[in-house]
């Protein structure tokens, strides 16, 4: 159910700022090239690519769910020291997915990406394996201020990760900027 999209390996300053990654990220992502018509930074996460492709057309909330996936490359500058072979690196190549629904779907969306996960585990015999619910840390300055919405997101996730079935630990302090994220 995953329309399969391809985006670019570079883009204007803008759509990082647009999508809020500048103030958080942007010591991880490669110093921008300086060009005629602004700066331009290596792609360093896929989101706000996506988001684009997204915000391409308008669409009914009668579409939704729209599910897009990508085998996208990012470029992350990690310093020296913090590299470690093939955990830590500066560019890879990830199976990234964003899937944008109603909140009525959510759960549903969330718990068919966690058994598409242990289909793939179980197909080739992984069975020692956890989730990683990473939540927020006490220190708000690290993310959006949105608090109501962090409680909902966290409820949600905390409510399908019982419901799938799967291992998993609840670790403070690793969310993303935008929300609790499951790794």
């Amino acid at each position: 159910g995953y329309l399969h999209v391809l985006t670019p390996k570079i883009a204007k300053e803008d759509l990082y700022k647009m999508s809020g990654h500048i103030p958080y990220y942007v010591d991880s992502m490669y110093p921008p090239m300086k060009l005629d018509d602004g700066n331009y930074y290596l792609k360093a996460m896929n989101c706000p690519h996506t988001h684009m492709i997204y915000r391409s057309q308008p669409h009914s909330y009668k579409e939704l769910p729209i599910r897009y996936a990508e085998y996208g490359t990012v470029y992350r500058y990690e310093l020296s020291g913090t590299l470690a072979g093939l955990l830590r690196v500066r560019g890879f190549t990830q199976n990234d997915a964003h899937i944008y629904c109603r909140e009525d779907q959510i759960e549903e969306e969330f718990l068919k990406v966690m058994k598409l996960h242990d289909f793939w585990y179980q197909k080739f015999g992984i069975t020692n394996f956890y989730m990683r619910l990473s939540l927020p840390s006490k220190d708000k300055k690290k993310y959006i201020h949105i608090p109501n919405e962090w409680k909902k997101a966290t409820t949600i996730l905390q409510t399908v990760m019982k419901k799938s079935g799967l291992p998993f630990t609840e670790v403070q302090g690793e969310a993303a900027f935008y929300g609790p994220k499951i790794d």
